[in-house]
């Protein structure tokens, strides 16, 4: 198999892992001992997959660095506040 075989297959298995994945599934399982086609079609699969987990660790990453910034903006208001001796409420 050539690169640009290798590489619309790879494609193809990105492109149904992220909208059809159970037709890629029966596809992976009907070209089970076809290792040209199904080689690529895994390959593209897994990538889809990394690309996934990989931005919803940053989706994560993004929503803890947020809550963390929070609770130190309310630790330092607090902070002020009793230094000072004002209500929290007012501040």
């Amino acid at each position: 198999m050539d690169i640009s075989q290798y590489t619309k297959f790879f494609n193809y298995g990105y492109f149904l892992s992220k909208y059809e994945p159970l037709f890629l599934k029966k596809l992976l399982n009907a070209t089970e001992g076809q290792d040209e086609i199904n080689e690529p079609l895994t390959a593209g699969k897994a990538q889809y997959n990394k690309e996934r987990v990989l931005n919803k660790l940053r989706s994560v990453s993004k929503r803890q660095v947020k809550t963390n910034l929070k609770i130190k903006e309310l630790s330092l208001k607090n902070n002020f506040c009793s230094k000072f001796k004002i209500p929290s409420t007012r501040y």
